[in-house]
């Protein structure tokens, strides 16, 4: 099995979930931008699902949709942020149009930051889109519920621990 996870993040967290995998034979890449520019990477990443689709990665992971988001005052203007949700339902529609099986983690019902016009029209975007969305807990079931948000089928995953990775992160600041 091939994965496709989006974005990278800093945080030990992807990497302490995806290694498991990786030591059972599952390969994890990640979706990154081909270039330093947040605006210019809005161009890349429906041609990088399609590369990726054709080398064999069958599974798209999302965690948070923020990296479709540059911060750039321009994209913040309400005709900004249109133009952002239209690009957010192409990439979602790409992801299922090139055969990907579409995975969501809801580490957040709604984003932190406000993202798009309407951020919960975007989040039931994504949930009709999955093929299955993983929780840490019962308490983001129920937000979902409270949203009316009803993925096709929801998995419970605990999170996992971050015993020993913060003294690392510690070290390398």
């Amino acid at each position: 099995m091939k994965i496709l996870a989006f974005p990278r993040d800093p945080n030990p967290y992807q990497e302490l979930l995806y290694a498991p995998m990786r030591a059972q034979g599952v390969t994890v890449s990640y979706l990154d931008g081909l270039t330093p520019s947040e605006t210019l990477n809005l161009l890349t990443w429906i041609p990088l699902l399609v590369y990726y689709r054709f080398r064999g990665y069958s599974v798209f992971h999302m965690h948070w949709a923020y990296r479709l988001v540059p911060n750039i005052s321009i994209w913040r203007t309400s005709i900004g942020k249109s133009v952002l949700y239209a690009h957010y339902i192409a990439f979602l529609w790409a992801i299922k149009f090139l055969g990907y099986r579409l995975v969501w983690t809801a580490h957040n019902v709604t984003p932190h930051e406000p993202l798009f016009a309407d951020d919960m029209a975007a989040r039931k975007h994504l949930v009709d889109a999955a093929d299955v969305v993983i929780v840490h807990s019962d308490r983001t079931i129920q937000e979902l519920k409270e949203n009316n948000l009803t993925p096709h089928r929801i998995v419970m995953i605990p999170q996992g621990s971050y015993v020993g990775e913060y003294p690392k992160i510690l070290q390398e600041v």
